[in-house]
């Protein structure tokens, strides 16, 4: 699982396509949020940067609509 924690890492044009299909203006949240402390990376947190990454098989495969 990753999540985005710098401006530069999600495209200006997905985001904007994201704000306008949710209707979520996302530099309003960041204003909003501007008090919040960003948080440090964990340790190994960045592992697939490095290539050392272990991926589990998918346990069940799921079925096509």
């Amino acid at each position: 699982m990753m999540g985005f924690i710098q401006d530069s890492q999600l495209h200006t044009s997905l985001e904007q396509t994201r704000d306008r299909h949710f209707n979520v203006p996302s530099a309003d949240k960041k204003k909003n949020r501007a008090s919040i402390p960003a948080p440090q990376s964990q340790p190994g947190a960045d592992a697939w940067q490095t290539g050392s990454v272990t991926q589990l098989p998918a346990l069940m495969k799921r079925k096509q609509h």
